[in-house]
């Protein structure tokens, strides 16, 4: 069968030019992602461990120290409501230097 038609020659010749003419550049190594998600969540909890510690001769003037320097603290922590607050424990130990107490933390 053959054409007849000039025009429809034409475009058929037209058709043809890019698969007869320079082939695309390959494209290789290419990635394009987009995601997007919301969600309202509770606020996240933080936990900080504040600690003292003294070391000294007399037990009990470290322990007096401790206690003022922790009491300083929890206060301040506590002017700000949203923040819950707890004391843990509290621990005097012997420092020692060949068997012998030499201080105390």
């Amino acid at each position: 069968m053959a054409v007849k038609s000039p025009i429809l020659l034409l475009v058929l010749a037209l058709a043809a030019l890019p698969a007869l003419g320079h082939e695309p550049e390959p494209r290789y190594n290419r990635a394009s992602f987009s995601v997007s998600a919301t969600e309202d969540v509770a606020n996240d909890t933080l936990v900080a461990v504040l600690a003292v510690q003294r070391d000294g001769s007399s037990a009990r003037q470290l322990a007096t120290e401790v206690n003022q320097v922790m009491a300083w603290a929890l206060a301040k922590a506590k002017e700000a409501p949203a923040i819950k607050v707890q004391t843990l424990d509290y621990q005097t130990n012997p420092i020692y230097q060949k068997n012998v107490v030499t201080g105390w933390r």
